[in-house]
């Protein structure tokens, strides 16, 4: 089985779908992710969700399960079955007690709500077994003494039923791990191209996520102003911005004149909307630049 990408016909919209051993798609699996590309779901969430639907049905292939006739019982076998290396998994390897899951917690959790979310949209179409995995509880009465907390507007639900899942492995809070200074002036030494110490110095100074990094265009920068501005839209290099509202970030006078360098000395007359294009498409020496460095303020982001 294999998560494949699918191109919509005449449109830059793109989705993800599961094939089978067969190499034709998975008809359950491909009704879900196709609504949830209805809904406009971002491709990655989609594609997420079909390599965690992957692995549930390379599971169930495996013992010869139908996905319709399952219950706690092999839901607590999936469990267990990814916390297993993938060697071990068709049983013919053993597994030492000393040897670390492959699977974190939060990773099981994270495919266990893929697979109940997949049973709750097939729950709407008359597939009772969507119950076993997804149940409903007294609002409030499972929390403890130390988060006996109400949440905002708590009192306009008060005492409906909230939905849980039925199967949740506990895992601990992680903290980020961030780059330090040394780190951060080695990387930006390292790049061989202003383009490249532009996109890394842009996503530590104002925090963007690559994919609004990349849909940038040359409109989007306000020099004077020192501001960056992200839209989402729909671009031609499948960047995408998270969805929601456009939003102005305040940027360091050290990147506008980074940006300045970069348009002068690599992009040229080049006739693009977008700032970062690929122009070069061998690597090239190393070299330093003489552009300035990012303020210390900044360098703590990753």
């Amino acid at each position: 089985m294999r998560v494949h990408r699918v191109l919509m016909p005449g449109s830059t919209t793109e989705s993800w779908t599961l094939l089978g051993e067969d190499l034709r798609p998975v008809g359950s699996v491909e009704s879900f992710l196709a609504y949830l590309s209805a809904i406009e779901r971002s491709p990655n969430t989609i594609k997420a969700y079909a390599h965690d639907l992957k692995d549930w049905w390379t599971y169930l292939d495996g013992r010869g399960l139908d996905w319709k006739s399952v219950d706690l019982e092999v839901m607590a076998g999936f469990v267990t079955w990814l916390r297993l290396p993938p060697p071990a998994r068709n049983g013919a390897v053993t597994v030492l007690p000393t040897v670390a899951h492959h699977c974190t917690a939060s990773s099981v959790n994270r495919k266990l709500a893929a697979v109940s979310t997949f049973y709750e949209f097939h729950a709407r179409g008359g597939v009772e077994v969507a119950g076993l995995l997804v149940t409903m509880r007294p609002a409030g009465r499972h929390r403890s003494a130390a988060t006996s907390y109400k949440p905002f507007l708590q009192h306009i639900a008060s005492g409906k039923p909230e939905r849980t899942r039925t199967i949740k492995l506990k895992s601990g809070r992680s903290h980020p791990r961030v780059l330090t200074v040394a780190q951060v002036q080695k990387i930006l030494d390292a790049c061989g191209h202003l383009r490249d110490r532009l996109l890394f110095a842009l996503l530590l100074d104002t925090g963007v996520r690559i994919g609004e990094a990349l849909g940038l265009r040359h409109d989007d920068i306000a020099i004077a102003e020192r501001q960056v501005t992200v839209v989402p839209r729909q671009n031609d290099n499948r960047a995408r911005a998270k969805a929601g509202r456009s939003r102005t970030i305040p940027a360091s006078a050290e990147l506008m004149r980074l940006y300045s360098d970069y348009l002068h000395r690599e992009y040229g007359a080049l006739d693009s909307d977008y700032v970062f294009v690929n122009r070069h498409p061998a690597p090239p020496p190393k070299r330093r630049h003489d552009t300035a460095s990012l303020p210390p303020r900044r360098r703590h982001y990753a």
